[in-house]
């Protein structure tokens, strides 16, 4: 029950959203200026429970004031999403040889503006705070990833970026990603779902529920960011993912800091040893290449290589 009132308060004040958009948007910035977030939390809006334009006596449940301010100032991503204006940028992940073959590609949601300029995803993604548009957002983000690789014909593996948290249902959710994947010719042995911002997740048997699901359908999970945040031994221990990719603040300065590099070299042989594949992120010098070659990473990602780009890239 609770979960269909969730879904009517949310179509409904998305109803008001279209009725009163040039007003919100354009009171949004005072609103917030003027009220307090304790003040928003504790404000309610009247929204109606059914079908058809709103009227005083349809007014039966209530949401959020905060949630319609938050889906006010974000309607250019809807706009955005509704007129296709998105594109998925790839960086090539590279084997960590002298011959630097190309092992896949990590693929990169960014929205165009009206004149075609990119938008930044962090942009993007900053301004979707409604559960609604942020699962919406993902969702489209995943399915033009496998899509952008089917139209190039990309054989290789395909990295391609979930937020948990948008995810409330697997079985629902990433239904409509897999279908996709399904009707592209993408085989699910090509495509690694990398986990991001799990410093925002506040329940892990979730994470876990969604990584067995996509386990389940003949896929791979990567881990993301290890080493900052929430992402260290502990969720390698829980997750086991078939790879972790090490963020720059692991792999940077390994040249100039011999206790960070034994640290390093010493984090890949046990992960090594728990049969998970390293990738070491934001590599940018052959000096760099060099040190973890060494220290034995499997793959390697970075300017280096290739910056994203909206076709494939050969390293």
């Amino acid at each position: 029950m609770a979960s269909r009132s969730t879904a009517i308060r949310d179509r409904t004040a998305d109803r008001l959203l279209d009725i009163a958009e040039p007003d919100l948007m354009a009171a949004a910035p005072a609103l917030r200026d003027a009220v307090s977030h304790g003040e928003l939390e504790d404000t309610r809006a009247l929204i109606v429970a059914h079908d058809g334009e709103p009227g005083l006596k349809d007014f039966q449940a209530m949401t959020n004031l905060d949630r319609l301010l938050s889906r006010a100032e974000a309607v250019w991503v809807d706009a955005l999403l509704d007129e296709g204006r998105y594109v998925s940028h790839m960086q090539p992940i590279v084997g960590a040889t002298a011959e630097r073959p190309v092992f896949g590609y990590e693929f990169l949601f960014r929205g165009l503006d009206e004149q075609g300029g990119l938008i930044p995803p962090a942009r993007i993604f900053g301004a979707a705070k409604d559960p609604g548009l942020m699962l919406n957002l993902d969702r489209i983000a995943r399915i033009n990833a496998v899509r952008t690789a089917a139209r190039h014909g990309i054989e290789s593996k395909l990295f391609i970026n979930f937020m948990p948290r948008s995810i409330y249902d697997p079985d629902f959710c990433l239904r409509s990603t897999v279908a996709a994947i399904d009707d592209s010719g993408v085989r699910p042995e090509q495509v690694v779902f990398e986990v991001v911002e799990i410093e925002r997740l506040e329940d892990y048997n979730h994470l876990l529920r969604i990584s067995d699901f996509y386990r389940n359908a003949g896929f791979e999970v990567a881990l993301d960011d290890f080493g900052t945040g929430y992402n260290n031994l502990s969720t390698l221990l829980t997750l086991r993912p078939n790879y972790i990719k090490l963020d720059k603040i692991l792999t940077s300065g390994l040249d100039v800091d011999d206790a960070k590099r034994r640290m390093v070299k010493s984090l890949v042989a046990t992960a090594h040893e728990a049969g998970v594949i390293i990738i070491a992120e934001g590599v940018e010098t052959q000096q760099a290449f060099d040190i973890l070659r060494d220290i034995q990473v499997d793959y390697c990602q970075g300017y280096f290589f290739g910056r994203p780009q909206p076709t494939p890239l050969a390293a």
